[in-house]
């Protein structure tokens, strides 16, 4: 049991009166059992002078390891240095549990993707332990690849423990995210670097395996749940697609694309304890979904460049 002072100490709580008051935050098998003025006689005492206590976030949706594998034109960062680098500029930024994405089951040759996410998958399961802050995979799936089932099903059987949230999604021009052709030729051919014969080819995969997707999706449910997985679902456009999440088991509405969906999702409660919203994409959307759930904050602090700081568990999901 260790317990820290700090000059402030801001947390989640609605009364903020008290925030400047000097107080003492106990932590206790890796979780916040405290705050008070004094702490408690059995711990150690840490007096951090003249920094203050924040509440820490949980990064649902880490997408920079690419940052750190080529910070520049030409140049390879191996990879466990890459991951090495991401979980440090992680707590640099208050994060103490990020969800590394890696997403599956795009392009035109969607083998590349699986290939990807095993090697980040076993790199972590080697160096894990020896990372600033816990790192989990947010391993992104696209339904619309007819192999999609079993080849999710051998990366959770093989490094379960490592993927903490399962994200299905649908790209398949014409619906959802992508109304339009155009718009998700622009969308994929700068995100995935994709020209036009590579984006003509996949299109027309998505199309010929279209009919699968709604048993692919279930399908993948059924393996979240299985290996006990938190589930969420990518860019519900309406409410009845939200309901459908829930009845499969969805603990998470990933940007939701209408505020009529947002809304369905927060009124769903317990079942879809957590909205992610895609910010400026809905008016108001950030504001309803933030209210979805109480906040439950770990806590981090800013530590001077020259302290190396320790190792912290986020709160654990319900």
């Amino acid at each position: 049991m260790i317990s820290l002072r700090a000059v402030r100490v801001v947390t989640a709580a609605a009364d903020m009166g008290d925030a400047d008051v000097p107080r003492w935050v106990t932590i206790d098998d890796g979780r916040i059992s405290a705050i008070e003025t004094e702490p408690p006689s059995a711990a150690l005492r840490y007096d951090l002078g003249p920094l203050q206590l924040w509440p820490a976030f949980t990064d649902l949706h880490a997408d920079t390891l690419p940052r750190f594998e080529s910070p520049r034109s030409g140049v390879r960062i191996p990879l466990p240095d890459a991951l090495q680098d991401f979980a440090t500029d992680a707590v640099a930024h208050g994060v103490v549990r990020p969800y590394l994405c890696v997403s599956v089951g795009e392009g035109p040759e969607p083998i590349g993707g699986y290939c990807r996410a095993q090697a980040v998958l076993e790199t972590l399961d080697r160096i894990g332990d020896a990372l600033a802050v816990p790192v989990r995979v947010h391993l992104r799936g696209d339904v619309g690849d007819p192999q999609s089932v079993d080849r999710t099903a051998q990366l959770l059987s093989r490094h379960g423990a490592v993927i903490g949230l399962l994200s299905v999604m649908d790209h398949t021009p014409g619906q959802g995210q992508f109304r339009t052709e155009g718009a998700w030729r622009r969308a994929m051919g700068a995100r995935l670097r994709l020209d036009d014969e590579e984006l003509d080819r996949w299109r027309q995969s998505l199309h010929e395996h279209a009919s699968g997707v709604v048993a692919r999706r279930r399908q993948v449910a059924r393996l979240a749940a299985a290996h006990q997985t938190v589930l969420a679902v990518h860019d519900p456009d309406s409410p009845s697609a939200v309901g459908e999440a829930a009845a499969m088991g969805a603990r998470l509405c990933e940007f939701p694309l209408t505020l009529k969906t947002a809304v369905a999702a927060r009124d769903w409660g317990s079942r879809l304890s957590w909205v992610h919203p895609m910010p400026g994409a809905v008016p108001r959307t950030w504001a309803i979904c933030l209210r979805a759930r109480p906040s439950r904050p770990a806590w981090w602090t800013c530590w001077r460049r020259t302290t190396t700081p320790a190792r912290w568990r986020a709160p654990r999901w319900p």
